[in-house]
């Protein structure tokens, strides 16, 4: 890939609001064709990632932020030997 080519995926990724890193999964010759290409795949990775949400905690666990790791143990121990 030669410094041009470089600097037109760059700016498509850019464009299109991907990371740098995935400027090599983009296909096309022109400007248009790499942000053509940049959008699409930018669609596919925000649904992507959209979908894989972390886990709901059971009811009754309550909000563990700001817990220390003892207490979220306490917490856990107390909600799972019931």
């Amino acid at each position: 890939m030669n410094p041009e080519q470089i600097r037109l995926r760059a700016q498509a990724a850019m464009k299109a609001g991907l990371p740098l890193r995935l400027i090599d999964r983009l296909r096309g010759e022109t400007a248009e064709e790499l942000e053509a290409d940049a959008r699409g795949l930018a669609i596919a990775v925000n649904n992507f990632t959209a979908t894989r949400q972390a886990p709901a905690l059971p009811d009754g666990l309550g909000d563990l932020a700001g817990l220390s790791p003892a207490d979220v143990r306490a917490r856990r121990r107390a909600y799972f030997n019931r």
